[in-house]
């Protein structure tokens, strides 16, 4: 039986362009995956950056975590940590597993410095990055993430008190029903 519909990432390239160029946002938002993630002649960061802004400025959420990423580690566009932060903010407050992590990581970014200390702006809090972290993770993520939260947890449950721990899984489980 022959297959109707390819996946995105098999589409031909000029179709993704075509089709984004007509104002499919799906569309958009898989051209910004090839040009970020090819590992061939077609990478281009500079224009996943410009893509993904579009996006992130429409509200959404994969976008606003990737071109977040772009920012903190300087891909196709300048390195901006605080504007990182503040995509990453929007990511994970629309629920996305990714923002909601990478959220947790920038107020648990400096690993071993103590509380107080700042990471684009946001300051180093244990107790919201474990929060963010504990969103995350009961968003059923795929791995890597999934391995990566369930250490951070459990790194981050060895420094919290049991009192500060059941606060915020209470506070994780509020927001999860004001989200049903």
């Amino acid at each position: 039986m022959k297959k109707l519909c390819k996946s995105p990432s098999d589409m031909d390239l000029n179709l993704l362009k075509d089709l984004s160029s007509k104002g499919d946002l799906h569309a958009r938002f898989h051209l910004a995956l090839h040009y970020y993630y090819s590992d061939d002649e077609t990478q281009d960061f500079e224009e996943a950056a410009r893509l993904f802004k579009e996006l992130a400025e429409g509200g959404n959420s994969d976008a606003q975590y990737l071109l977040g990423e772009m920012y903190e580690y300087g891909f196709g566009v300048e390195q901006d940590i605080s504007e990182a932060v503040k995509l990453y903010i929007l990511s994970a407050e629309a629920g996305n597993p990714s923002g909601q992590s990478a959220l947790g990581n920038s107020y648990d970014s400096t690993v071993g410095s103590p509380e107080g200390t700042a990471y684009g702006g946001i300051i180093k809090n244990n107790r919201e990055a474990y929060f963010w972290y504990l969103l995350a993770l009961q968003s059923n993520p795929d791995e890597p993430l999934l391995s990566f939260l369930n250490e951070a947890i459990k790194r981050l449950s060895l420094i919290l008190t049991k009192d500060e721990t059941s606060e915020i899984k209470e506070r994780v489980s509020a927001r999860r029903c004001l989200e049903k």
